[in-house]
């Protein structure tokens, strides 16, 4: 799991390479880096731990991850890998799916109302249509690669 890595060192380039490309076409790289830039400061007061992994049905590799936060409370996550071009790639994960949803309300609040005390409705609708595309490329029929 070198994405958690190069996220608390800030190496963008690596932790948008670390998603498989449907989920890149959907979150698009400035959007994925966005995410992880705004989660930076609490990733790097974060240890990480493998806890449990398994093979699926369907060749792809699960892996769960005991996040243990900089005030030691523990979140447990979870990440769903594929193997794309002779690398696992991320084809879905629990941590980025609640942090893109919260980066992309940040962003349309900025943009729609900043300084508001209240999220603007139009941030609480892009944040549900980023959460809502980015299920649909989860679940949507894969094409051999």
């Amino acid at each position: 799991m070198n994405l958690l890595y190069w996220a608390q060192w800030g190496n963008w380039p690596e932790v948008v390479a670390a998603y498989e490309p449907r989920i890149r076409s959907v979150a698009e790289d400035t959007r994925i880096m966005g995410t992880y830039q705004q989660q930076r400061g609490s990733l790097m007061t974060t240890r990480f731990s493998i806890r449990d992994q398994a093979s699926t049905s369907r060749g792809r590799q699960f892996v769960a991850v005991e996040f243990t936060l900089g005030n030691g409370m523990k979140q447990s996550q979870s990440y769903l890998l594929v193997r794309r071009g002779g690398k696992w790639r991320i084809s879905n994960d629990t941590f980025f799916q609640a942090a893109y949803r919260t980066y992309m309300q940040d962003v349309v609040q900025t943009a729609v109302a900043p300084g508001a005390t209240k999220p603007a409705g139009a941030a609480l609708r892009a944040a549900a249509a980023a959460a809502e595309s980015l299920r649909a490329a989860v679940v949507a029929p894969e094409r051999d690669p």
